[in-house]
């Protein structure tokens, strides 16, 4: 006899229930359709899990497929490729990969053949499907730029190419040869970037450097623009602010290369129709306007954008100028290759390898849901992975010194909590009676509330109560000077600066500052004052020195407000935990309890996720639309 567990069998079956993907009373059900076919879709897992399934043998055939039921063939037709591709459910059954594609979606494993057959696919065999489907079009047709990302997706599939097929393999095969006197000066994963970098020029196909602050992108792209310099001019285009910082780069790694850069009273347009090979033409974002038709007349070797988070509006006349340029290798290097959404990772694109993402319409098509879904961030991964290449500091940099983040939580003061309340009320108000312009009324609102925290005088120049923010920062600062650390200060908000450099002054504590007014020669002084002099702060808008400056002289930071985008924050921390850093850093970060500063803060998580979900395969994220801006004002 057996000795049944009721106990158990009840939590076994509740265990069963918990894992099948409908929620119904009772033991028994009679499903159809998309019910059905969900069941369906679970039994796998079960199976993998000794479960017994049993089917009617005159109801229902179940079948497996994994990888080595595909093959392709793959032909080549003027400007693109035609896939063709069958599944074999056995010797004597093949079926036409239309079939399959047709009716596939991400994240579905089976496929209902007819009334009597179901096909059970494998995870892998649906990844590959699904992003085989992804790269094609509706006749099975791969547009010759997507070729490249289609070879890693075949290495594992059986495949039959023609001779010009073949030839695209063996050359993409193929590495390039660097000088090694060029590498001479680089780290091993800087040579490994070069290498990648040359490759994908030598092929034909743009790259986006996405490296770490600090990891070196300039010193990877000068080293291949001197490898690039017989072909023809270079054309560099920067942030105003790092001008400077590119032209000592080339002095010191690159010198036999010739800056080529614009002061007033030149004819510009003559330089750059006379620019040769062996020249970089260094300009800054601003400068293109004025440019435009004369970097429109020539072509380029090769073409960089420095910080190219700068064209991350495609519908800007910035970005739609430069779409329009002629060049044989683009470059884009940005840490930050998408901050916010990805019509931005669309708008790189299209200036690295124009068509690859199609236009923006058929990318929204394609891939708009891969913020939500982690299936359709799996396959713009796929798309865009071999043209973007990024390394982290703790992974390649392993001496580098630890850097420790500090959220200072700041609570306000009576005065300060009752005015908060009042504007944010006020504000509230002001937004639910608005309408066609919320978004511009939520945003206004929480700026407002974000500089009262900062300081009520900001948005009421008669306070006369304390400010807890700026007593807090001026305690920190005091004690970071009488331990001997040098800091470096960021706020978004200039007039901010300006409250806290009145204190500082009062103080007798010696500073350099810089802000977005400030000319390229009081810059300079500033940065090179801070780099030789023993100065122990350095007070810097975001905006203005937040890229593009190395301040390993600091031990600290300090960010007297939380910015919307996490990466602008960091970029700005890793102005000093960066290569040549030997001491470790702390980065502080003042946020006042119980408002929207830390409601700003919480969302930073959300959009490091964005970009990690492209970057490194991981895909939780949601958008952050007017209702959820809305949310922040809530009590």
């Amino acid at each position: 006899y057996w000795l049944r567990d009721l106990a158990e069998e009840k939590r076994e079956a509740q265990s069963l229930r918990n894992q099948l993907p409908i929620d119904l009373p009772g033991t028994e059900w009679l499903l159809q359709g998309e019910q059905a076919l969900s069941l369906v879709n679970a039994l796998p897992e079960l199976v993998e899990q000794q479960i017994r399934i049993h089917w009617h043998q005159d109801s229902a055939r179940l079948k497996s497929l994994d990888e080595a039921a595909l093959s392709l063939r793959i032909e080549r037709r003027q400007d693109w490729f035609q896939v063709e591709g069958s599944l074999s459910l056995d010797e004597h059954e093949i079926l036409d990969l239309r079939l399959i594609l047709r009716q596939l979606t991400p994240g579905q494993r089976t496929v209902q053949l007819d009334e009597q057959t179901s096909l059970v696919l494998s995870d892998k065999l649906v990844e590959r499907l699904t992003m085989l489907g992804a790269m094609l079009d509706e006749e099975q047709r791969v547009n010759t730029r997507l070729a490249y990302p289609l070879t890693r997706l075949l290495s594992v599939i059986s495949t039959q190419g023609d001779s010009a097929w073949q030839e695209l393999q063996a050359e993409w095969q193929q590495g390039v040869d660097c000088p090694p006197e060029l590498l001479t000066p680089l780290r091993d994963y800087q040579k490994d970037g070069v290498r990648w970098l040359a490759t994908l020029a030598h092929h034909g196909f743009g790259a986006c450097l996405a490296d770490d602050m600090g990891l070196g992108k300039t010193l990877q792209a000068l080293i291949v623009l001197r490898m690039r310099q017989h072909l023809g001019p270079a054309l560099v285009v920067v942030p105003k602010s790092v001008v400077t910082n590119w032209q000592e780069e080339v002095a010191r790694f690159a010198p036999e290369l010739e800056v080529v850069t614009f002061e007033p009273g030149m004819d510009r347009e003559a330089q750059i129709a006379e620019a040769r090979p062996g020249q970089l033409v260094l300009v800054n974002y601003g400068m293109l306007g004025g440019l435009a038709a004369a970097l429109k007349g020539r072509r380029w070797s090769s073409m960089v954008l420095d910080e190219a988070q700068q064209i991350k509006n495609a519908g800007t006349q910035r970005a739609k100028l430069l779409f329009q340029l002629d060049g044989d290798f683009r470059l884009a290097l940005s840490g930050t290759p998408i901050e916010n959404h990805l019509g931005e990772l669309w708008s790189l694109f299209t200036f690295i390898n124009p068509g690859l993402l199609g236009s923006l319409g058929e990318f929204k098509r394609r891939f708009g849901k891969a913020v939500k879904d982690p299936e359709h961030m799996a396959l713009l991964r796929a798309v865009i992975s071999p043209f973007i290449l990024r390394r982290l500091k703790q992974h390649v940099l392993t001496e580098l010194p630890d850097k420790t983040e500090i959220v200072h939580h700041i609570s306000l003061s009576a005065e300060e909590r009752q005015l908060y309340e009042a504007t944010r009320r006020e504000v509230v108000q002001q937004v639910q009676s608005a309408d066609g312009r919320a978004l511009m009324h939520v945003l206004s609102g929480l700026t407002r509330l974000r500089r009262l925290c900062c300081s009520p005088s900001l948005i009421m120049p008669e306070w006369a109560y304390s400010n807890s923010k700026l007593d807090e920062a001026m305690a920190l600062l005091g004690e970071a000077i009488d331990n001997g650390h040098r800091v470096l200060v960021f706020s978004q908000f200039v007039d901010l600066l300006s409250l806290l450099r009145e204190r500082i002054g009062k103080r007798g504590w010696d500073y350099c500052y810089l802000d977005g007014g400030c000319s390229a020669k009081s810059r300079q002084e500033s940065i090179l004052r801070f780099r030789n002099e023993p100065v122990p702060l350095f007070l810097i808008s975001l905006k203005a020195g937040g890229t593009g400056l190395n301040l390993t002289q600091a031990d600290t930071v300090l960010h007297l407000d939380p910015w919307w985008n996490p990466a602008v924050e960091d970029q700005a921390s890793d102005r000093a935990h960066r290569m040549g850093q030997t001491q470790p850093v702390t980065v502080y970060r003042l946020v006042c309890e119980q408002t929207v500063e830390e409601k700003i803060v919480a969302l930073h998580d959300e959009k490091r996720a964005l970009a990690d979900g492209l970057l490194s395969g991981q895909s939780e994220v949601r958008g952050l639309d007017v209702e959820s801006l809305r949310a922040l004002l809530m009590g």
